[in-house]
């Protein structure tokens, strides 16, 4: 896999030709590969193919297609593309599978986003189930004081 990201850039630095026959996987990571050796061309074909012939593959794997574009929001294309599915279909994060892989840099975008189309106490609790499933927040040792806290806040925010 490495070594076919390696021919397609190099094959792209020699021949200027965009060789992008591979699979949604290995054109995630030839996009990201191209933005870091500065590869702009390469990598704008590379989100024009992964929009046009994988937006399914990007979808049913979110939480890895999120972790790359909110690491690399240069993207524009497939950033915008990513981020208003995730907007319009948050459950398809937070009921993921791999919710507990998502990054926490991802998380906090979502968060501070206004778009996420959810309500408040709906977000809150999609942020202790992800909080939960990245060992974030440890349960099991809170006191309770800890947890008649949450449950206060939890009432205070409007359905």
């Amino acid at each position: 896999m490495l070594i076919n990201q390696f021919i397609i850039h190099l094959s792209y630095i020699y021949t200027g030709k965009n060789i992008l026959n591979s699979s949604p996987e290995d054109s995630l990571n030839i996009l990201v590969a191209s933005d870091e050796l500065e590869l702009l061309d390469l990598a704008e074909c590379a989100q024009k193919r992964l929009i046009k012939n994988f937006s399914p593959w990007l979808f049913s794997n979110l939480v890895n297609s999120l972790n790359i574009v909110c690491r690399h929001n240069h993207f524009h294309e497939i950033y915008n593309h990513v981020l208003n599915f995730t907007f319009r279909n948050p459950y398809s994060l937070f009921d993921s599978a791999n919710l507990h892989v998502l990054d926490e840099v991802a998380m906090i975008f979502l968060l501070e986003s206004d778009d996420l189309e959810l309500k408040e106490i709906q977000i809150w609790n999609c942020l202790i189930k992800w909080a939960i499933s990245t060992n974030k927040l440890n349960v099991i040792t809170w006191t309770l004081i800890h947890l008649l806290n949450l449950k206060l806040r939890q009432e205070d925010v409007p359905d």
